[in-house]
């Protein structure tokens, strides 16, 4: 039966359902937020409805993480975006594969992005991302040159909550950095962006009323089944044979009380027609 289920609903999915794509806003993170990102992101009771970019704007510093980052159910693409003045300074696309939530990008899930692909690609550039609170840095895309023990960066988002050092201002909340150029960019030439904004693409389902309807009464359809041919139907028409003595006695002694009574009544008409005769 169940197989019978699934097997209706995939049919009716492939037929008739339209498939809808949408970009949703799954977070914002802004320079010199209220809240150090890792603390912001790991308290489940920090979690809001769907907004848009333009709502937000208006809130100045103030992160914000939609609970659609909660499961990342049905999500297709990741695209991160870092805004400077109302612009778009530099842009990611991931791929959603063997993403969670507590970790959306990886180097493999790395589709395209407004920097040169080509360095991207290299072996030697890292995606890191971290919402762990031993680490100030949250996420970044970086390549480590060893010979000058330097890390030359894409985009750096820095929990400066959690950093150690004299070297990082503590004060400072948050930073968002990115490489104002096409290339990487060492500390020192990187700019400070506004905030970074992270959406997801969903993939979603969708049935008008007169489809849903239709689904419905094909469902129901199916799934109904003839009184008389269920289990518990047919075992109630069934004797089922009882082999204690007891109740063999006592099914004896119902037989003989109902065969006297009849032989009774037989005999009994039996003798009225003799005497007659």
């Amino acid at each position: 039966m169940l197989h019978r289920i699934y097997f209706i609903i995939a049919f009716h999915d492939v037929l008739h359902a339209a498939v809808v794509r949408e970009w949703h806003l799954g977070m914002k993170i802004s320079t010199n937020g209220y809240l150090g990102i890792k603390e912001f992101y790991n308290d489940p009771c920090k979690c809001n409805e769907t907004s848009t970019l333009e709502d937000l704007k208006a809130k100045g510093r103030q992160h914000y993480k939609s609970c659609l980052m909660r499961s990342l159910i049905n999500v297709i693409q990741i695209r991160v975006d870092i805004y400077k003045m109302d612009e778009v300074k530099a842009s990611f696309l991931f791929g959603s594969q063997f993403t969670d939530s507590t970790k959306w990008f990886t180097k493999g899930n790395f589709i395209s992005s407004t920097y040169n692909d080509t360095d991207l690609r290299n072996d030697t550039v890292k995606v890191y991302m971290s919402v762990e609170n031993s680490h100030h840095a949250f996420f970044q895309i970086y390549q480590y040159v060893p010979e000058c023990n330097k890390r030359r960066r894409f985009i750096w988002v820095a929990d400066l909550a959690q950093a150690s050092g004299s070297c990082i201002p503590r004060s400072q909340g948050v930073w968002v950095l990115f490489s104002p150029n096409k290339t990487l960019a060492e500390r020192e030439e990187l700019e400070l962006a506004d905030f970074m904004a992270v959406y997801i693409l969903q993939e979603n389902t969708y049935l008008n009323d007169g489809e849903l309807g239709a689904w419905m009464e094909e469902i129901k359809a199916n799934l109904t089944v003839p009184q008389n041919t269920t289990s518990s139907y047919i075992r109630s028409k069934l004797s089922i044979y009882e082999s204690r003595t007891s109740a063999v006695s006592l099914g004896l002694c119902g037989i003989m009380v109902i065969a006297f009574t009849m032989i009774f009544i037989i005999f009994i008409d039996i003798f009225n027609v003799c005497i007659k005769m």
